[in-house]
């Protein structure tokens, strides 16, 4: 039975939009300590009633402990999320109804853990071990936001869709551009021309002295280079498989983001 001291003992610290993943961790071990973990999770299910004694006793057991796992959580939470959390009959359905609502895809609390992220720095008289715990929170927050993958990709299927999107985008694509993206990506910005050099309304530019910064022939400039044109597909996509790695190491692409 709950002595009177456990029975109004507050959760020392408060669930709020931005440490979710902090509080899950101290509250399952706060539960399992107190031998309600169990009730929280719903592995410990209602007994059913029956003419039995016994089974009226471990009914009564299991409203007094699912009860104490309400109560508690409801302490946990600021006073108008405990509002919602104590109108659950079960302790389990309390527990999903805060998991749903702190991970699942809120895109503005998303960005805003990216842009906390961003923005930290560490003080002048801060220790590093204070600053990484600090970092990690942050970090640990986001990455429940995120969906998992399962099964991530295999290479094949990356390298076939890239291949797949370089051939969408060398035959014009939804826009009818005939450019392919590598010379949109790689091309040098223009120089800009002295007034004297710039052609007049009507007068065609004299290209002879044009060099291509491809082929380093004269005549021509790199967007309309013929060996350019002609170069394999497969090269400019083997260059982006070997930078697949790195790319999705430092988060410039998602798994998911391969296959669209």
């Amino acid at each position: 039975m709950a002595t009177s001291v456990e029975s109004v003992q507050v959760v020392p610290i408060k669930l709020d939009n931005s440490n979710y993943v902090h509080w899950a961790s101290f509250m399952r071990n706060f539960f399992k300590g107190r031998n309600l973990w169990k009730y929280v999770t719903g592995d410990c299910k209602k007994p059913i009633v029956t003419s039995d004694t016994s089974s009226t006793k471990a009914l009564e057991d299991w409203e007094i402990n699912n009860s104490r796992a309400i109560a508690l959580l409801a302490s946990a939470v600021s006073p108008s999320i405990s509002l919602q959390v104590g109108k659950f009959e079960f302790a389990a359905d309390a527990w999903c109804f805060l998991e749903k609502r702190f991970v699942g895809t809120n895109f503005a609390q998303k960005y805003k853990l990216e842009m906390d992220i961003r923005s930290l720095r560490q003080g002048p008289s801060q220790y590093i071990s204070d600053f990484f715990a600090q970092m990690s929170l942050l970090w640990d927050q986001l990455a429940v936001m995120d969906p998992k993958f399962a099964p991530l990709p295999s290479v094949e299927t990356a390298l076939s869709e890239l291949l797949s999107e370089e051939t969408r985008h060398q035959t014009g694509g939804p826009l009818g551009s005939s450019i392919p993206v590598t010379e949109t990506v790689f091309a040098a910005a223009p120089r800009r021309s002295s007034s004297s050099s710039t052609p007049k309304s009507g007068q065609s530019r004299d290209m002879s002295r044009v060099q291509c910064n491809y082929c380093k022939e004269f005549g021509h400039m790199k967007f309309t280079c013929p060996k350019l044109k002609k170069s394999p597909p497969i090269a400019a996509a083997h260059s982006v498989l070997q930078l697949l790695p790195l790319l999705l190491s430092l988060h410039v692409l998602s798994p998911k983001s391969l296959l669209h």
